[in-house]
């Protein structure tokens, strides 16, 4: 009924983002993602993806990534607010924060 709520997946986030969209949208309306080591989920991680060229590939997700920050650019200014304030958002993998650089 939640999946039902949000409208599910938005298709408009084919090939990338699209489970960060829904989680956002979920916690929009109050509810939080929350880990739980019971649940199993199988993620057939860019399944149909193999049909895409590589360029055609790299050009939709550009799009979307583009979508994503316009749709949620309130929410990425707040930033997560369960990300550890010790680590780095400029680098992957992700570091210990210099306090002394500075903030993006």
């Amino acid at each position: 009924s939640l999946y039902q709520q949000v409208e599910g997946l938005d298709p408009a986030y084919a090939t990338s983002l699209g489970d960060v969209d829904f989680c956002l949208k979920l916690r929009k309306i109050g509810l939080w993602n929350v880990w739980t080591p019971f649940a199993e989920l199988i993620h057939q991680e860019a399944a149909s993806l193999d049909l895409m060229e590589p360029g055609e590939l790299s050009q939709c997700r550009q799009k979307e990534q583009q979508h994503f920050c316009q749709k949620w650019a309130k929410e990425l200014e707040q930033g997560d607010p369960f990300y550890n304030p010790n680590l780095s958002l400029d680098q992957e993998p992700f570091t210990i924060r210099n306090p002394f650089a500075k903030s993006h």
